[in-house]
């Protein structure tokens, strides 16, 4: 599995990549996929068109480990550039992280949480993208390799992200000031640290959340509508993440789902980047919307043509790439 996989990755990757744009758009011409006025990104059409033909298995229907394994083996051909970075294996109140500092030590720190659904992706899957981020902005990012489901449902990932918080708030790792980052399920948890330094009386400066699942009951008209358009995220995919995490009747709490927070004053100044084409995006820009009702700074970043999990593909879209060097001067500009 993981080694067809790579290969086919591969291909994809030399085709699509050496593709002008131009032609594309040709080629696409008569089978345009919109939504919302917005033409889906044609290299994420050919993308995920040459996935769907391949005829391998989806990730939900694989079971954990081995979803793991494959989600691994194809990201690697799309990834960032890998730089040079230092780097330290340690442990937070016990949760293995892994530190990259890419400047002084009392540089600005960034805590990361990983995407994969609380199921998949690890520190190592987004080593690339921390060491980019870390070396871009020549500051240190600890990313946090917090527990996954099933092995470790629900509440186990959320409370690591408090422990995680807790421990470098506490000066576990030396950092002028931190923000708080994150895609996809790490950006809940990003979310929900940001929320936690606030009723812990802690000192965040920002957070920066890349397409979040703010709100684990997932009842958005994008989600209704996308989901079901094999734009990666999808309804069985979901659904497969929502059976190993066993979050329950809590999905609809603000411990599981930082979205449904009554209260957002008093949280530091956020930056939400959305996709066109994720079924999250609703409840993405919801958030972004409470959080500026309540008199937090907010900046909303939309990619009107994107896919969920963009971030990860920075090697075939100029938009991911585009958000790790944003998100790298986020965290070399904390002030």
């Amino acid at each position: 599995m993981a080694g067809s996989a790579a290969k086919l990755q591969l291909r994809i990757a030399r085709r699509v990549l050496k593709t002008p744009r131009p032609l594309l758009n040709v080629l696409l011409s008569r089978r345009r996929y919109t939504y919302r006025g917005a033409e889906l990104d044609p290299t994420a059409h050919v993308m995920l068109g040459l996935m769907r033909r391949a005829g391998r298995r989806e990730v939900h229907e694989l079971d954990p480990p081995t979803a793991r394994r494959a989600i691994a083996t194809m990201n690697a051909p799309f990834e960032v550039e890998r730089v040079e970075c230092a780097t330290e294996d340690i442990t937070l109140d016990g949760i293995p992280a892994r530190v990259f500092r890419g400047g002084r030590a009392d540089a600005p720190g960034m805590l990361f949480f990983h995407g994969g659904g609380f199921v998949v992706s690890s520190v190592e899957t987004y080593d690339p993208i921390c060491r980019f981020v870390a070396a871009t902005a020549r500051a240190t990012v600890v990313s946090v390799d917090y527990r996954l489901a099933p092995e470790h449902p629900y509440p186990a990932g959320h409370d690591d992200a408090r422990r995680a918080f807790d421990a470098i708030a506490g000066g576990a790792v030396e950092a002028s000031k931190w923000m708080v980052a994150g895609d996809s399920a790490g950006g809940t948890l990003a979310a929900i640290a940001a929320q936690h330094a606030k009723d812990s009386g802690a000192s965040v400066a920002f957070q920066y959340l890349v397409y979040p699942a703010t709100d684990l009951v997932h009842d958005t008209p994008s989600i209704r509508e996308l989901s079901d358009g094999g734009y990666l995220l999808t309804r069985e995919l979901m659904a497969w993440f929502g059976r190993h995490l066993s979050v329950g009747e809590a999905r609809s709490t603000d411990r599981a789902s930082p979205g449904r927070r009554e209260d957002c004053s008093g949280l530091c100044p956020a930056k939400i980047v959305t996709a066109g084409f994720d079924p999250l995006c609703d409840e993405a820009i919801a958030y972004a919307e409470r959080l500026r009702a309540a008199g937090v700074p907010v900046e909303h970043r939309h990619y009107p043509t994107m896919i969920h999990g963009f971030l990860s593909y920075a090697a075939l879209f100029p938009q991911g790439r585009e958000v790790l060097e944003d998100m790298a001067a986020a965290l070399r500009d904390l002030t």
